[in-house]
């Protein structure tokens, strides 16, 4: 473990780096001592436009420019490609992940859905990590499968262009990146697996830093985390009175016949998926990714009179264990700064959360005001107006209650918005 820097911070520093459709956060700490520096996520699923081949090695290479080659803390909030691609190895030991692995992290964080050491159950919290898991399998059927849709058999099934990219987007996405696992799980000097309310440990690495751990929660603690409700036109920003996805209000736990069970291979469920009603796959591709999504972490970094909130891609489900507890509710309140949730999309950013949030601006923001920084990329994610990322009438909220930043509007020759607190 790294020695404990002296006293307490004085500044927070937040960079998010351009990383097209994914999150890449550096969180830095300053100390008389020398700089802390947390990563959180460190992936992408679709490349900035007009990004050089090499895009992703050059920010793991700025990563190390500016924290000195050393991490303190890397976070994994979940296990999606666009958080954590980057953290992929290769066999010549120069992969993103390689080059990141080398700043030695004394501790990584990731949530308890990816401890390998989760007790045997018949059902629970063993049951639930491994459909999580058996998601593999099927997700590399979807990628397959939709890479099988010429334009005549889209429309003999009734696929529409945006639809069969949507599909591609969720398969690809979705799929087990092992590379990447594997180096989480080895790189830091430890490991540790966290469910809302536990110590995150990081007191010797952060001092005078507090870390709230809000989410996820565990199945024991809440077990809407196995569900996903597609549609709560109160808490989601939807556009009109339906999304028109044709699925029930409350899923059905995911994938229950596949636990302990997983596809064989993806040809075989690509022969099968063309032989489902397209409402069915749709249906199915969704309650998969937003199942996945309940599973981020949410971190509340507090420092010197400063909040900051973490909280990956964490949906309703999450939000909702997080919000029913009257002591979090208080520090939601005093929120600084927010990473936008799951890249500002439809049910991320709970409005009963966005309601609490007590430093929105009435009218234009004032120093003093919220912050709030998103990592986006139109275009990318949703097969429709009503399900596209970023939500329009969340970033219409975002852009006049807010310092509002998103790295979308980067140009090409900025690597990352910064943003400076002091403490």
């Amino acid at each position: 473990m790294a020695k404990s820097a002296s006293k307490k911070p004085t500044q927070a520093i937040i960079r998010a780096f351009n990383v097209g459709f994914g999150d890449c956060f550096l969180l830095t700490f300053v100390y008389a001592s020398g700089n802390r520096h947390v990563l959180i996520d460190y992936g992408s699923t679709s490349a900035p436009v007009n990004a050089a081949k090499d895009h992703m090695m050059r920010i793991a290479k700025k990563i190390g420019e500016l924290t000195d080659n050393k991490l303190h803390v890397v976070v994994a909030t979940h296990r999606h490609k666009d958080h954590i691609s980057g953290f992929a190895t290769n066999a010549k030991g120069n992969g993103t992940g390689d080059v990141i692995a080398s700043y030695k992290p004394d501790l990584v964080l990731q949530p308890w859905t990816e401890d390998p050491d989760i007790p045997e159950e018949a059902s629970g919290p063993k049951a639930f990590a491994g459909s999580l898991h058996n998601m593999n399998g099927f997700s590399a059927g979807v990628a397959a499968f939709a890479g099988t849709l010429t334009e005549k058999r889209m429309e003999a099934l009734g696929f529409s262009a945006r639809e069969k990219q949507f599909l591609g987007f969720i398969g690809d996405n979705n799929v087990a990146n092992l590379s990447a696992i594997k180096n989480l799980m080895g790189m830091g000097k430890k490991t540790r697996y966290l469910h809302a309310g536990m110590d995150a440990g990081l007191k010797a690495l952060l001092p005078g830093v507090t870390v709230n751990v809000l989410g996820p929660p565990s199945i024991d603690q809440h077990e809407e985390v196995e569900t996903q409700n597609p549609k709560n036109q109160e808490e989601y920003w939807h556009l009109a009175a339906t999304n028109g996805n044709g699925m029930s209000r409350r899923a059905a736990p995911l994938f229950p016949k596949f636990v302990g069970k997983p596809p064989l291979h993806a040809s075989w469920i690509a022969q099968r998926l063309a032989r489902l009603q397209k409402e069915t796959l749709m249906g199915m591709v969704r309650r998969m990714d937003k199942a996945m999504n309940n599973t981020s972490l949410i971190l509340l970094f507090r420092a010197g009179g400063k909040s900051l909130l973490f909280p990956g891609d964490a949906q309703w489900e999450n939000w909702q264990f997080a919000l029913s507890k009257p002591e979090w509710v208080k520090l939601l309140k005093d929120v600084d700064l927010y990473k936008v949730g799951h890249h500002g999309s439809l049910n991320a950013t709970p409005k009963s959360l966005w309601n609490l949030f007590g430093k929105k601006s009435a009218g234009k923001p004032k120093p003093g005001n919220l912050t709030s920084l998103m990592s986006t990329e139109h275009g990318v994610h949703g097969e429709k107006p009503e399900t596209a990322v970023p939500r329009s009438t969340l970033v219409a909220e975002l852009e006049e209650h807010s310092h509002h930043h998103s790295t979308e509007a980067l140009p090409m020759d900025q690597d990352y918005v910064e943003i400076i607190f002091e403490l």
